[in-house]
Order: structure tokens, then C-alpha cells, then sequence
């Protein structure tokens, strides 16, 4: 787990880290983990807590040098985007957004590894066996899950609620020093 993740669970009430196997230079692998944002990750929304999820999705964008050299320039040629502007130069940065997806299986089937181009109904890059096998390789803090709640909650969400009351106590009190005057 990272602090960034700690600070989404916290604030949101779900954050994730990636979990990820790289290939050293001895051709043997190495895990290693990577903070993806809340905003970024696509759950099986059917189980509440993430944890019991039968699938998830990492939203990554991809710089022009690493998408090329991963993908091919074709790939690039077809499916960059220019997602943001540099503040300081003002110049658009282009990137390729995947999806890397990854499943336990459905209908009898071998859990799934795929990368997927801009969104689900994009192309597949790649599609195989789930390098994990019936793990899905992600880590999770979940703040708070409520009684009769479809998501988990984080800080946020009850902080709300507490200005809302906060704000009507406050317009209560208005109302009241008004009658009296």
C-alpha cells in the first residue's frame, strides 16, 4: 500500500495500487506496486466491497515514447488523444489511453489479461491468460462500507452531511435572532 491510496480510501472511500511483475535484467521477474487513482480503476460493481470483485480495470495513459515502443506506430498513429495541456508551455501532451483489464474467468473460462485501447469498446492489443492466475493483481483500502450502502464511503461523504446539518442549524439560529429583533 502507498500514502496515496491511504488518501483516497480515506477521502473517497476506496483507493488502489496495482500490483505488477517486471522483468529484471537476469531475466527473472520482480513485483512491484503502483498507485492508480480511484477516478482511474473500473470494479465489478456488483459486489460492494471491491475486494470480492471478479474483475477490474486500470486506466493508464501512455506517453508518446513509451506508447510508440510498446505498441507500434500504428497504434499511436490511430488512437492518441491529446488529454491535457502543459500549463507552463502551453503545449497539448498527447497520450494513449488503455485499459488493462483482468478477469477470474467467466462461464467456465480461464481467468483473462488484456490491454484494451481507449475505453472497453476499443480495440484489444492483447488478450490472454491472466498472468496471475486466479488472482486479480490489485490491493485495496476501504474506508467505510455502510449498512444498506452500494459503495464504500470515505470522509467526504459523512463530511457532507455534517455541513448540511451544520448549515441548517446555522439558518435555524438566523431565523430565530430574526424573530426577536
Amino acid at each position: 500500500m502507498c500514502s496515496s491510496d491511504l488518501l483516497d480510501g480515506d477521502s473517497l472511500g476506496v483507493g488502489f495500487v496495482q500490483i505488477g511483475l517486471t522483468e529484471t535484467d537476469q531475466k527473472t521477474q520482480r513485483v512491484n506496486i503502483k498507485y492508480v487513482p480511484a477516478t482511474q480503476v473500473i470494479w465489478d460493481r456488483h459486489n460492494i466491497n471491491p475486494e470480492k470483485s471478479r474483475f477490474i480495470g486500470f486506466i493508464h495513459y501512455i506517453p508518446e515514447d513509451i506508447a510508440i515502443q510498446r505498441f507500434g506506430q500504428q497504434i499511436w498513429d490511430l488512437n492518441h488523444r491529446t488529454q491535457f495541456i502543459d500549463t507552463d508551455s502551453l503545449t497539448p501532451i498527447r497520450s494513449l489511453r488503455i485499459i488493462e483489464y483482468y478477469d477470474l474467468g467467466w462461464a467456465g473460462q480461464d481467468p483473462t489479461y488484456s490491454i484494451i485501447i481507449n475505453d472497453f469498446n476499443g480495440e484489444f492489443i492483447k488478450h490472454e491468460k491472466n498472468p496471475f492466475g486466479k488472482v486479480l493483481p490489485f490491493a485495496c483500502y476501504t474506508n467505510w462500507i455502510p449498512p444498506g450502502s452500494k459503495m464504500p464511503i470515505g470522509r467526504i461523504m459523512m463530511q457532507i452531511s455534517t455541513q448540511e446539518a451544520l448549515n441548517e442549524l446555522e439558518d435555524n439560529m438566523r431565523k430565530i435572532g430574526r424573530a426577536h429583533v
